[in-house]
């Protein structure tokens, strides 16, 4: 599944924007932030955020988390 994400180069700093943001939103608890994509979301139809990177929404994730930074 790493190698779908990191294909592209676009898709690896969409991956690292990903991380940063959750980073932030998590105030840097790497645990919660790790497991943030592995679980089920309504924004992405209940799938998992990681789902939905692979299957070529990584800008969505990107946007939606890049949201929530600048707006919580």
């Amino acid at each position: 599944m790493r190698e779908e994400l990191l294909d592209k180069n676009e898709n690896v700093l969409a991956v690292l924007s990903i991380y940063d943001s959750l980073y932030a939103i998590y105030e840097g608890d790497k645990d919660r932030a790790s497991q943030w994509p592995a679980r089920p979301n309504r924004a992405f139809e209940g799938r998992r955020p990681l789902d939905a990177m692979v299957s070529g929404d990584i800008e969505r994730v990107a946007q939606y988390l890049r949201y929530h930074v600048y707006n919580a």
